[in-house]
């Protein structure tokens, strides 16, 4: 009973963390790898609403820089958020989505959904980071600071990185007034990086309610979609440096026409 009444309180805590009309269903089908049926209602409708054949679930970040929406695919401590800050502050970028990314394939184009989570997220996020430079944990990227994990072998080191950023950043969130539409951007550029000892989380929900793991997000995308793989495995200052580098690119899309935004 205490349990029931603790797990009520806890869902309706989460839903005051995110402005009224966010889009959060991605949250827990990302959480759990599951989606649920009420979650699968909810894909259902947005990809209906929007004439989608499907959505895209990536680990990563959204930005618009220089005129152009781009999506940095990566594993967890490789660096994408405090790459992508350090160009809002310093090149006058917008950070749209930071963590999770839900976007709508039209067969023709991806089109990035800025959800509303934005708040929640990019605080969990500045929270993971603390939480790792504290245990000396980076989620296996970078394990000679692991190595100096004072801890190396309790699992609690992957949930505190993980769970328990997003939890805290739940309560520090209290919802500003005011409703949330969510926005729909077309997507221009996919720069995906890439680890052989951490693959990379993605998942394609379809319309009759199925998710699926995809195994190489930078096969996906359709042919007018600018795709650009990335190595992260050496320096964490390397792999940024590339990173940046690659963002700040205007790449061609494979001899293809940019494609133009799909109607609802």
């Amino acid at each position: 009973m205490e349990e029931s009444v603790l797990r009520r309180w806890w869902e309706r805590r989460k839903a005051a963390a995110f402005p009224s009309g966010a889009v959060t269903f991605h949250l827990r089908t990302w959480s759990r790898g599951a989606l649920d049926s009420d979650a699968a209602a909810q894909a259902a409708s947005l990809m209906a609403a929007h004439g989608f054949r499907e959505l895209v679930l990536l680990h990563g970040n959204a930005i618009e820089l220089d005129g152009r929406l781009l999506v940095v695919a990566g594993p967890s401590g490789v660096g994408k958020s405090t790459v992508c800050r350090a160009l809002v502050r310093r090149a006058g970028a917008r950070l749209v989505e930071d963590g999770l990314v839900l976007a709508g394939s039209s067969g023709r184009a991806w089109t990035v959904v800025e959800t509303g989570t934005l708040g929640v997220l990019s605080r969990s996020s500045r929270l993971a980071r603390t939480v790792r430079r504290l245990t000396g944990t980076n989620r296996s990227i970078y394990r000679q600071r692991e190595a100096r994990c004072p801890f190396p072998r309790l699992t609690w080191h992957r949930r505190a990185a993980g769970e328990l950023p997003f939890s805290l950043a739940i309560l520090l969130t209290l919802r500003r007034g005011g409703a949330f539409t969510p926005a729909l951007r077309l997507l221009d550029h996919l720069v995906v990086l890439e680890h052989p000892e951490a693959p990379l989380e993605t998942y394609r929900i379809a319309r009759n309610g199925r998710l699926t793991p995809v195994a190489d997000p930078a096969a996906e995308p359709p042919p007018g979609l600018a795709v650009t793989r990335l190595s992260s495995v050496g320096a964490r200052d390397e792999v940024q440096a590339r990173l940046v580098s690659a963002m700040r690119r205007t790449p061609g899309a494979a001899g293809a026409s940019r494609p133009q935004r799909p109607t609802a």
